[in-house]
Parts: structure tokens; C-alpha cells; sequence
């Protein structure tokens, strides 16, 4: 039994390997020794097991549809600032090619049910009054609008999600203001600010919080300095495997309970089960509830290449949904169309049978 137990352990999303093992049993013990049952086996009763079999199956299969919520871009050729550090005129090309990309981007997933996210540097933004001035920040000229990046940003997805990650309170704050300033003035619009965290195993960079504990109490205590904010959406933290290792080198549980999403994720996290049991385990652990993953990586693409990796996918999303956790795919809008939503909407359908 034990040996079957951890067959449907590795085979089915979270919820439904429990009841599958129980009704496999149940229908063993009645196929092979009926005779020894106190129920009658009759057409009526096998009639009542099937319909079981099927409720149960139906639950399953809801409960397995896959929770990808959204698609997500990153570039950087647009930032909307001047020398030293770029050319405007490139700059004025590049990022009316960007804000058409978003827009379009934007209209794609919208039209697949899905939301837009991008990740946005606070650089981009050029503060009014109020705020500290930012280096060789200029408007640009898009949709009937002059403003900066980050508002055209804003304005173009749902979702902006702050890649200038620091270990400071004090300079997160400054730094995410004016997307907060601008984003609460638009109903629905949100904003996550991304922090990063050292790996044990490398110099930390000046960027990266230490460690676990450090991490959290940062998280904590801009929670408390920027919920008010209707816009406020919480935490992304650069990278998922090195808050993983220091996690298990130092481990610390915040007080904050907030939604925190990651970026990326390695390959054995997908194909290793038992490495995925330790992920997963880990990840509800420290409240995650979101995860950005780039689904078409040159060594091992999770869509686009071979049908069994793609299985393995899908049913990596489906075992994460039933702990809720979310995904938002990184991809390219040739990749969303052509790839991306078609797979989401087979893995939803079809579960592990894509």
C-alpha cells in the first residue's frame, strides 16, 4: 500500500492524491473480495461507486486546473534618461517601440483573460514636486501623453513591478514613491517592490539584503510604511534560489503575512519531484504566493519543446495552484500567442493530459 501511496503522491496535484489512494483501495477491496463485504454488490451499488469515482474525479480535475493569473516583460532599453548614461534620440526610438510593445502585450493578455505585469527601474521616473529629482530623467511623448517612463508604464499595464532593489528602508521608500503617488490615482493599478537577497555561497553585492532575516524585516517594515497606498501589492524578491539557499543556511519566519512573489526558477524544481517536494514545502512555508518564471529557457524550454516536459510542467503549476501559489510567465508577445496561452488554456482544460 505504502508503495501505491507514494505512486499517487508523485502522479496528482496536492488535493487529490489523498482521496484517489482511499478510492483506489475502496474499489480494490470490493472488485477482489466482495464476497467477504457485508454490502451487496449489485448493479445499484457498483452504479453508486462509479458516480463516486466520477464526483471525485471531477474534483480532482477542478481542483488541478493550473493558476497561471498573467504574463510579465522585462526591458531595459528604455529608461527615459539622458547622458551620461543614454542618447536621447535613441532613447525616444527605443521607448516609443517599448510603450507599442506594452500596449500590445497588454491587449493579449486581456483578451486571454490573463493580466500584464513589467518590471519597472525607479530611474524611470522624473518626480514633481515633492520628491528628489533624478539625473537626466525627460519626458516622452505617447498616447496623447508627456510624461515619464514610469508613468507610461503604469498607465500601460496593470501591474509595475520595481527591479532597483536596496537594503535601506529609507531608500526603498524614496525610491517607490512616485509610482505610488501616480498608481493610487488610477483605480486598479498596482505596484510590487522587488528587493533582492545574497547567496550564502557568493560575495554578497551592495543591492542584496544579508540574509533571511534581514530580508523579512525589510519586508515587514515597508508593509507598515507603504500599506495605505491602494495600490501597494506587495513583495518580489530577486532570485528564488538565493532566498532558497540562505532560507536553509540561516532560516528566519517574519511577522510579515503579506503576498510576496519570486523571480525565476531552476530547472529540477520542474522535472525533480523530490526536489519540488522540498520547493513547494518550503515556499508555503515562507508565504509565497506568486512566482515569475521565464518559460522558454534556452537549455531546457518548460513550453515549446518536448511534450513530456511540458507535462511535467503543467503539472508543477497544478500542485503549486492547490497551495496557492500563482504564476506570470516571462515571454515575448510572439511567444504568448504562439505558445504561452495556448499551453495555459490546454493545462487548465486537460490537467496532466495535455
Amino acid at each position: 500500500m505504502q508503495q501505491w501511496a507514494l505512486l499517487f503522491r508523485r502522479v496528482l496535484p496536492a488535493p487529490c492524491y489523498p482521496i484517489s489512494v482511499c478510492l483506489f483501495f475502496f474499489l480494490s477491496e470490493i472488485s477482489t473480495n466482495a464476497f467477504l463485504s457485508p454490502l451487496p454488490v449489485g448493479n445499484r451499488t457498483m452504479t453508486s461507486i462509479r458516480l463516486i469515482a466520477a464526483l471525485l474525479l471531477g474534483y480532482c480535475t477542478q481542483q488541478a486546473a493550473s493558476k497561471v493569473v498573467g504574463l510579465t516583460i522585462d526591458v531595459e532599453d528604455c529608461s527615459g534618461l539622458g547622458p551620461p548614461y543614454h542618447n536621447v534620440s535613441t532613447q525616444l526610438v527605443a521607448c516609443q517601440q517599448y510603450f507599442e510593445q506594452l500596449q500590445n502585450f497588454t491587449k493579449v493578455a486581456h483578451g486571454a483573460g490573463l493580466k500584464m505585469s513589467a518590471d519597472a527601474g525607479t530611474g524611470w521616473a522624473c518626480p514633481g514636486e515633492g520628491f528628489p529629482p533624478v539625473k537626466s530623467c525627460f519626458n516622452i511623448s505617447f498616447g496623447g501623453k508627456n510624461v515619464s517612463v514610469a508613468e507610461h508604464v503604469v498607465d500601460l499595464v496593470d501591474t509595475a513591478v520595481l527591479m532597483d532593489y536596496t537594503p535601506s528602508l529609507k531608500d526603498a521608500q524614496t525610491r517607490a514613491a512616485p509610482y505610488f503617488y501616480y498608481a493610487d490615482t488610477i483605480p486598479g493599478k498596482s505596484v510590487v517592490i522587488g528587493l533582492a537577497i545574497a547567496s550564502p555561497t557568493q560575495p554578497r553585492q551592495w543591492f542584496e539584503t544579508v540574509d533571511e532575516r534581514a530580508l523579512l524585516t525589510l519586508m515587514d517594515e515597508l508593509a507598515s510604511a507603504e500599506s495605505h497606498h491602494p495600490s501597494f501589492r506587495g513583495f518580489s524578491v530577486f532570485t528564488s534560489e538565493n532566498w532558497y539557499n540562505n532560507s536553509r543556511a540561516s532560516p528566519y519566519k517574519g511577522p510579515y503575512g503579506g503576498p510576496i512573489n519570486m523571480w525565476y526558477i531552476d530547472n529540477d524544481v520542474v522535472f525533480d519531484k523530490d526536489i519540488q517536494d522540498e520547493w513547494l514545502s518550503w515556499a508555503v512555508s515562507r508565504n509565497i504566493t506568486g512566482w515569475y518564471i521565464s518559460t522558454h529557457k534556452a537549455d531546457r524550454p518548460f513550453i515549446g519543446g518536448n511534450h513530456s516536459d511540458e507535462m511535467a510542467f503543467c503539472d508543477f503549476l497544478n500542485r503549486a495552484d492547490s497551495l496557492k501559489i500563482n504564476f506570470e510567465f516571462f515571454t515575448s508577445l510572439a511567444d504568448a500567442t504562439a505558445l504561452d496561452i495556448p499551453f495555459i488554456r490546454s493545462c487548465e482544460k486537460n490537467g496532466l493530459r495535455l
